[in-house]
């Protein structure tokens, strides 16, 4: 991304193409997206996401109805949605991998975290590590 975040340069809530995402990939997938241009909500697969995945999922979708960690068809999600969280942050009732506070995200980066973690230990637009 031009700000060299995981996200760009758009929110994950509101984006002018109606995605939680904007127009870039956090790895890679083969539109050059994470999310491609659906929503995370409501898909037409009724996945969490559209049309690549974080790591392998046997329907090519970001995640499922499922945990991040073990997931019955490969995917990497859980089953809640990433916009209404108790604590208030953006994603659900489980982390990517360990998280204290039962959130998304964990105390590292998405690419290199010493922890095995896919996240940072800050919100995804203003990070301040980047």
């Amino acid at each position: 991304c031009d700000n060299g975040c995981l996200c760009c340069q758009r929110c994950f809530i509101s984006c002018d193409n109606g995605c939680l995402c904007c127009q870039c990939c956090f790895i890679s997938c083969d539109n050059g997206c994470l999310c491609c241009q659906r929503c995370f909500i409501s898909c037409d697969n009724g996945c969490l996401c559209c049309q690549c995945c974080f790591i392998s999922c046997d329907n090519g979708c970001l995640c499922c109805q499922c945990c991040f960690i073990s997931c019955d068809n490969g995917c990497l999600c859980c089953q809640c949605c990433f916009i209404s969280c108790d604590n208030g942050c953006l994603c659900c009732q489980c982390c990517f991998i360990s998280c204290d506070n039962g959130c998304l995200c964990c105390q590292c980066c998405f690419i290199s975290c010493d922890n095995g973690c896919l996240c940072c230990q800050c919100c995804f637009i203003s990070c301040d590590n980047g």
